[in-house]
């Protein structure tokens, strides 16, 4: 398997609350083994509103206090 930090986390369509709830889901497996991709590929996101945001800084959040980039 590759280094997390050259994977991404490739998101597509609309990036709103019900997706997002789900990315946030999909993402905590990766967040407990501490192996956050390094880049987010937005993309293919074709509209987002305020949770798409949040999303984002919650995934930063991650990397800051497991010492990665993302």
């Amino acid at each position: 398997m590759g280094n997390p930090a050259d994977a991404a986390f490739q998101l597509s369509g609309e990036l709103t609350a019900d997706a997002v709830a789900r990315c946030h889901a999909a993402s905590l497996a990766a967040s407990r083994r501490a192996s956050l991709p390094g880049q987010v590929d937005l993309a293919a996101v074709t509209r987002t509103d305020s949770s798409a945001l949040a999303l984002l800084l919650e995934w930063q959040a991650w990397a800051d206090r497991t010492g990665q980039a993302i």
